[in-house]
Order: C-alpha cells, then sequence, then structure tokens
C-alpha cells in the first residue's frame, strides 16, 4: 500500500506539471523565439525594406547576428526606435546567437 501510494503522488506531481516543465527541448530558435521579439521590437526600421537589415528574414539575421547582439545586448543601443527591448529579451537574443542561432 505504501509504493501505491508513492506511485500515485509522483503520477500526480508529473500531471500537474505544466506541459512545457516536461519538455527538455529548451534551444532557443529564431522562428519560435527570435523572430517575434524582432517582428515586435525591430520592425521599424528592420523590415522587408531594409535590404541586408531585414531582421525577418533569417538568413539576413543570422548573416548580422554578431553585430546584432552586440548593438541590442551589449551596447543596448538597439532598438533606437519602436517598442523598447526588455532585459529579458535582450539576453534571450544573446543567448541565441551564443547558442548557434538556429533557425
Amino acid at each position: 500500500m505504501k509504493y501505491l501510494s508513492l506511485f500515485v503522488l509522483t503520477v500526480l506531481f508529473f500531471v500537474s506539471l505544466p506541459t512545457n516543465a516536461l519538455s527538455s527541448d529548451t534551444t532557443l530558435t529564431y522562428t519560435k523565439d527570435i523572430k517575434p521579439i524582432f517582428k515586435n521590437r525591430c520592425s521599424v526600421c528592420h523590415d522587408y525594406m531594409a535590404s541586408d537589415k531585414n531582421w525577418q528574414d533569417y538568413d539576413a539575421a543570422f548573416a548580422k547576428r554578431q553585430l546584432i547582439k552586440t548593438r541590442v545586448f551589449v551596447e543596448k543601443s538597439m532598438p533606437a526606435a519602436g517598442m523598447p527591448i526588455d532585459d529579458a529579451e535582450r539576453k534571450e537574443i544573446a543567448d541565441w546567437v551564443d547558442s548557434g542561432a538556429k533557425k
């Protein structure tokens, strides 16, 4: 009976966790995590009209990832216009770059 109670409590514990708490995939990706930040915070200046600085395009953002990290996270000089980025979003961008800037 003691082991059955422990088993039931263990099952209830895991069932009550949020779904993302059970996920081991915490990899930041451009599509899932970074593009929404760029769209909400940077698209005033960095959209399809900005040619090589279109952060809505993965290839353009990937090519400039170190510059983006420096301007957003290190210098905190971006965004110059539009919606401000909070420290958590700045860190997320830096972590994305540091982890390989996956798509």
